[in-house]
């Protein structure tokens, strides 16, 4: 039998750990306690820091997803930050799609960077709704176009 230092409970010697072929001071079940406790207060801090470092620099934390899946400009260089601001600029910070009337922030949440898949080169900056239906009907034109040829004539059995 041995006394953990930490729940002070008496608990037989298989209970507790070994660390370099002794028993350890604190039983399997303070020592999972303790592990859980640890990770989450870390785990919390990291998402703290993390999340302060995007209000902060949200061009760093763009970048560095642009680079992580290699999005390129249309000279074929990875995409910057300033290509960003001059792609929204273009667009009049607005959702490129034409029909659609969303304002894009120049920071942060609520805009999208579009690209092609399977060249990675960048076509325009959208709204998160657009960006979403465009994923959804998995990059296919005729697909999106038998969806608005379905809603058109959805809209005439109504009448």
């Amino acid at each position: 039998m041995r006394r953990c230092t930490r729940c002070k409970l008496e608990r037989p010697l298989s209970e507790f750990g070994l660390s370099c072929g002794k028993p350890r001071y604190w039983c399997k079940r303070c020592m999972n306690e303790y592990g859980r406790e640890r990770h989450t207060r870390e785990r919390t801090a990291l998402l703290a820091q993390s999340r302060l470092r995007r209000i902060l620099r949200p061009e760093k934390h763009r970048e560095s997803n642009w680079r992580r899946y290699p999005i390129l400009n249309h000279f074929g260089t990875l995409f910057t930050w300033d290509d960003y601001l001059l792609m929204l600029n273009q667009q009049d910070s607005k959702c490129a799609i034409k029909d659609c009337r969303s304002i894009l922030p120049s920071m942060g949440r609520g805009s999208n960077l579009d690209h092609d898949h399977a060249t990675g080169i960048a076509r325009g900056i959208l709204c998160s709704a657009c960006n979403r239906s465009i994923g959804h009907a998995q990059e296919s034109s005729s697909r999106l176009k038998s969806l608005a040829e379905y809603l058109e004539e959805a809209s005439k059995w109504k009448e």
